[in-house]
């Protein structure tokens, strides 16, 4: 029968079910849409063939809940399309214009370890060097047992120089971690410019390390007020009322001084950490006292020194016959004492090392007499602005007054103290005075080309120069 000679009723409901079935075939056929949440959870996603398998689930009725402002997701890498996001601010680009060479060490410190009471078992008990009533430590293990010994935490000798671009200091350990480098290791360097016995500046890195030179993790401290040490220098009296290295002047690049301080790792049986400090940061001091720490158990910077911040029963002691046995607070630490740097010590310098130091007696009755000093020979020089561009100095119409000059012991690759200082004159002339010897000339400001000049004097030569320095 012809559909066109049906009843329009029986049309419509015929052409209905026709509908209904092309529906339900196209619904067998087309693949059915999985959405898979990514959250927190870390319960396993089934597989699109596994939900296909399973029975649908009724819907659960919730009750509505209130509108809440909407937030923006961040897209997820690979899932979904990508919806906006908060741009992350860049860390800022430290643009550095001098970097560290090879250290050169003019003195060498050595410490005591316990890398041979290690080996007996625990308790570790140092065989010396500890002392908490002048801040000296000797605890590379853990508080209470004493039982765990780090050898990346014993210092076992430290060595200084400078090259009058930087300071070097290298902490020499007794070994590594079995992980190959320390983590989670303060390593620290204390400088004393007024030889007080308090620290005036502080340089505290954080491992790991690369081998290669690196500001990251690097950050330098000033005691602002000198009141590191608190009443009495080098001697305990707590409980801390100042607020120590309360200065953070550089940190990983960021400071006046983008360069001001460098560390690296190398690795040795007996592995090495070694700073560089840039030398114009402690205006080029010559002469200070030095000490070094590792440090995984206190850590606190403004805590220094911790024998002001911990009294003795909270410090603890690691000797078994101390009413304060064991190490509690203060452990997990290492430090040297006081050491010198660009001077002869006496022995009467704060917190300084024992040592065999020289006798001030003089004998009342000399067998000899004394030789006289050679004469001294004039240095002459002159700081200069080249106006006109030719790389030669004219002192009456380019000469420039008012600068300094001093003159160091030893070459300018590793110069020691002053032995004089001198200022220009309106021609810009300078004139010292020393005997023979190799000398370093260094002016006070750093903008003088060149940087530093050596001057040798032979016996019987009565002046040397001019030495120019000069700027455009």
């Amino acid at each position: 029968m012809n559909p066109r000679s049906w009843p329009r009723s029986a049309r419509a409901r015929g052409l209905g079910l026709l509908v209904t079935a092309l529906a339900l075939l196209m619904a067998c056929r087309v693949p059915r849409r999985i959405t898979i949440v990514i959250g927190p959870t870390a319960t396993p996603v089934p597989s699109p063939a596994a939900l296909a398998t399973q029975p649908p689930t009724a819907p659960v009725s919730r009750p509505p809940s209130p509108t809440a402002p909407a937030t923006p997701t961040p897209a997820v890498a690979g899932v979904g399309s990508p919806s906006p996001t908060a741009t992350a601010t860049p860390s800022p680009t430290v643009a550095h214009q001098v970097t560290p060479g090879e250290p050169r060490y003019a003195e060498r410190l050595w410490d005591a370890t316990c890398e041979q009471s290690a080996t007996q078992g625990p308790p570790i008990v140092p065989l010396r060097g500890d002392d908490y009533f002048v801040n000296l430590y000797e605890r590379p293990f853990d508080p209470e047992t004493q039982a765990h010994y780090a050898p990346e935490l014993d210092i076992r000798r430290a060595d200084i120089g400078a090259d009058g671009e930087w300071v070097y200091v290298t902490l020499e350990l007794v070994g590594p971690p079995p992980q190959g480098q320390p983590t989670a290791v303060a390593y620290g360097v204390e400088l004393d410019l007024d030889i007080d016995g308090r620290g005036e500046w502080l340089l505290w890195a954080h491992a790991p390390f690369s081998t290669e030179w690196q500001v990251a993790g690097v950050r330098l401290f000033h005691d602002t007020n000198d009141d590191v040490g608190q009443v009495r220098a080098c001697r305990a009296d707590p409980p801390q009322r100042g607020d120590s290295y309360d200065a953070l002047v550089f940190d990983a690049g960021q400071g006046p001084d983008p360069d001001a301080a460098w560390v690296r790792w190398v690795p040795k049986t007996r592995p090495q950490v070694q700073f560089a400090l840039h030398y114009p940061v402690i205006d080029r001091d010559p002469a200070f006292m030095w000490w070094v720490w590792a440090d995984r158990g206190v850590d606190q910077p403004a805590w220094m020194d911790y024998h002001d911040h911990f009294r003795p029963e909270e410090a603890g002691s690691p000797f078994p016959n101390n009413r304060y046995y064991p190490a509690k607070a203060v452990a997990r630490v290492d430090n040297t004492c006081h050491w010198v740097f660009g001077f002869q010590p006496t022995g009467d310098e704060p917190c300084i090392c024992a040592g065999n130091f020289p006798t001030r007696t003089p004998s009342p009755t000399p067998t000899f007499t004394p030789t006289p000093p050679p004469p001294k020979a004039r240095i002459v020089g002159y700081f200069c602005k080249d106006r006109n561009d030719n790389k030669t100095c004219d002192p009456a119409t380019e000469g420039v007054s008012g600068m300094g000059v001093a003159l160091h012991y030893g070459p300018c690759g590793s110069p020691g103290g002053v032995y004089a200082t001198a200022v220009s004159g309106n021609d810009g002339k300078f004139v010292l005075q020393a005997p023979p010897g190799v000398w370093c000339l260094i002016p006070d400001r750093n903008l003088w080309v060149p940087a530093r000049q050596v001057v040798s004097i032979s016996p019987g030569v009565t002046s040397v120069g001019p030495f120019y320095f000069m700027y455009r």
